[in-house]
């Protein structure tokens, strides 16, 4: 085929007019990658990366230019939203870890969550290397950036704030202690938005939000009406009533309960928003419910791009572009969930290439 990608659009050119609804020359290829970008840019173990913004944003640029990917840089919370609160965390400097872990959660008792108080973002230290980060990507001219912003999800409390299995407790023997949590984080998020804002303004970045523990693997759809998501209604109605453009929201896991539910279709993602299911929701369904008002990510299976073959990942990519390519507003090639770190290049590779022979408008 040769170099004809070298006529191509700029890949942050190309990220910009898919958000802005404008007109681009093929699928734009999201990786989710964090970790990966360090192993490509000679990073063995990702402690640098996720504890120093100077490594974040240069692997992150690097990985970008070494594939040709359209991913915007993620600026990403060194204290992992556990360290914020008190809690203890570890960085990913032994060989086999892939990201920042938190050890031990400042909540263990409901005593503890009596003596807890919102953090003031301005007074955390880990939070000041987060905004250094982000301004860093900003005078690199990397915008829209996004912005980890985590609140009033049960993946925003348990975990980083309150022991996960005692939390998961509290749903069925104090569900008081349940809605007090994440009320809190819900508040924590919304300063940390505030502080953002105020910082660096509202117009470079777009904030983005995981939900892992929140998935109906752990978590009715029940349970999730009942608790989070008055949540995290309110926390993406004030993303919105600070001006901030939209929302990034990855659903991570199997979310299917909650979209049968009516609860997804609940949550503001502005105009047009961003909106990514793990590969345990088809786009099959994603973009017939969502294509309308959303941006949908694609989902190809994480696993499959750590372990199968080149032609195995180009024919899963080229699958996934045929199904959601003409979603209404708009499509990118993504992993199903963070790339894996230490996924081969070649498979990382291969969705870049799917994106530039199957993707072409």
């Amino acid at each position: 085929m040769g170099f004809y990608w070298l006529k191509e659009m700029d890949p942050m050119a190309r990220f910009n007019a898919i958000i802005r609804g404008e007109k681009i020359d093929r699928v734009p290829v999201f990786p989710f990658a964090l970790g990966h970008c360090a192993h490509v840019m000679g990073y063995p173990v990702f402690g640098d990366f996720y504890s120093k913004p100077d490594v974040q944003v240069k692997c992150q640029m690097g990985a970008r230019e070494l594939y040709g990917w359209d991913q915007p840089t993620i600026a990403f919370n060194p204290g992992y939203y556990c360290a914020d609160w008190g809690g203890e965390i570890e960085y990913p400097y032994r060989p086999k870890q892939g990201a920042i872990s938190c050890k031990k959660a400042p909540v263990q008792t409901p005593e503890d969550l009596d003596k807890l108080e919102v953090p003031d973002p301005a007074k955390v230290p880990t939070m000041q290397k987060f905004l250094e980060t982000a301004k860093l990507a900003i005078s690199l001219k990397q915008t829209p950036l996004l912005i980890w912003i985590h609140g009033g999800w049960i993946s925003s409390t348990a975990r980083g704030v309150v022991q996960i299995d005692k939390f998961m407790l509290w749903f069925y023997k104090a569900p008081e202690l349940v809605h007090k949590a994440l009320d809190m984080t819900l508040e924590y998020g919304n300063r940390v938005m505030e502080y953002f804002v105020k910082e660096v303004g509202n117009d470079k970045w777009i904030p983005f939000d995981s939900c892992p523990i929140d998935s109906n693997v752990l978590v009715s759809p029940e349970f999730f009406g009942k608790f989070p998501l008055s949540r995290v209604i309110k926390l993406h109605q004030k993303g919105l009533e600070l001006g901030l453009p939209m929302w990034f929201t990855h659903w991570c896991g199997e979310h299917k309960g909650n979209i049968n539910a009516g609860h997804v279709d609940k949550v503001p993602m502005g105009k047009p928003g961003v909106v990514h299911f793990g590969s345990e929701v088809p786009l099959n369904v994603s973009v017939p419910r969502f294509g309308n008002r959303n941006i949908i990510l694609g989902n190809v299976d994480t696993t499959s791009i750590l372990l199968k073959s080149y032609e195995e990942v180009l024919a899963l990519c080229r699958k996934n572009i045929e199904m959601g390519k003409d979603s209404p507003k708009g499509y990118m090639l993504a992993s199903g969930c963070e790339l894996p770190p230490r996924a081969p290049s070649m498979n990382v590779y291969a969705m870049v290439k799917a994106a530039r022979e199957y993707g072409r408008y």
